[in-house]
């Protein structure tokens, strides 16, 4: 915190705020930044929410915009691809900008980071930010229906057709592409083609019905990668993946359940990495928690990914990354 001058205030104190101490001159001036760098900007909405499109020739430094842009820098002959940050991230965070550049690296899209920082509570102390989880849930409500709005100014003045969209969602970003799903719907603009759901968020969502989470009803197709005990373990969507059982993954320690939850992030980046190994998930009845036998065919067997509508197979999915060498699907029979 900045600390003023006698001349500029006149009151000289030592204070204790949720464990900072304070020292030196106090005025209304650098009360109002103490309050900004403690309580996270989401208590007051979703003030800001801005869109960065990236493309093939700028992998790095997107250009942001928002919804009263006049100009977007897309390309009307290309699909577009949203990705949407979860709680205390940000669309800057070196997760999502991996999978943005592998994504473009393989295939040539306008990929459009959603940043709605400021109303999933990236700001202030630790403690502030999960004590305003409730409102960022309340805020994700509004950052979906800003996108179907966005979505809608690309069809209207672009002539980019829904069908050729996407939404992925992490965490509490995957609820929000859901809500904008459904607001698509609810518009009468029309139902996306596919969600890819990372890990969506468990808090607050364990028992909502299908109106306030994402939910299949929401694309023609939804796509579920579950890693972590943060996520909502039951299935969700018309394919169901559950990396390594769903709960915990490989090289994080089982106290640390947001290691888990990011690794949905990486497992979708991996998808997209010339690797030699697109991981097969096996037909699995989660609720015994037995890994599924080794066998693969078309009815028992799909591939997690953006392809993975294409495959017959349909329901809950195990898939096992320790043991690649069974895992592949050069392995599908």
């Amino acid at each position: 915190m900045a600390l003023f001058r006698a001349s500029e205030c006149g009151v000289v104190c030592a204070i204790t705020v949720f464990g900072y101490i304070v020292n030196g001159i106090l005025c209304q001036s650098n009360i109002t930044e103490l309050i900004s760098e403690i309580f996270p900007s989401c208590v007051l909405g979703a003030n800001q929410i801005n869109y960065i499109i990236y493309n093939r020739n700028n992998l790095l430094n997107g250009v942001t915009v928002d919804l009263e842009s006049n100009r977007l820098p897309v390309e009307s002959d290309l699909p577009v691809v949203f990705l949407v940050h979860g709680f205390t991230s940000e669309a800057n965070n070196s997760r999502y900008q991996n999978l943005s550049q592998a994504w473009l690296k393989k295939y040539d899209v306008n990929m459009i980071a959603v940043d709605w920082k400021e109303g999933a509570c990236s700001g202030g102390i630790s403690l502030t930010q999960y004590l305003s989880y409730p409102k960022s849930i309340e805020n994700a409500y509004e950052v979906g229906a800003n996108i179907a709005q966005f979505i809608a100014k690309l069809i209207r003045d672009y002539g980019i057709a829904l069908k050729n969209m996407l939404m992925v969602g992490h965490s509490l970003g995957a609820h929000v592409v859901g809500f904008a799903g459904k607001e698509l719907q609810s518009n009468k603009i029309g139902t996306i083609p596919q969600i890819i759901a990372l890990d969506p968020a468990g808090p607050g969502f364990l028992t909502s019905p299908c109106s306030n989470r994402v939910c299949k009803t929401d694309a023609d197709f939804l796509q579920v990668f579950h890693t972590s005990d943060l996520g909502i373990i039951r299935p969700l969507g018309n394919d169901d993946f559950y990396y390594n059982g769903g709960i915990y993954q490989p090289g994080c320690s089982l106290t640390n359940l947001s290691c888990s939850h990011g690794k949905s992030v990486d497992y979708l980046t991996y998808s997209f990495e010339d690797s030699g190994c697109n991981l097969i998930g096996r037909k699995w009845a989660w609720f015994f928690g037995v890994p599924p036998k080794p066998e693969c065919s078309n009815s028992t067997c799909s591939v997690p990914g953006i392809f993975a509508y294409k495959y017959p197979a349909r329901g809950v999915f195990y898939v096992d990354t320790t043991n690649l060498s069974s895992s592949c699907e050069t392995n599908f029979r």
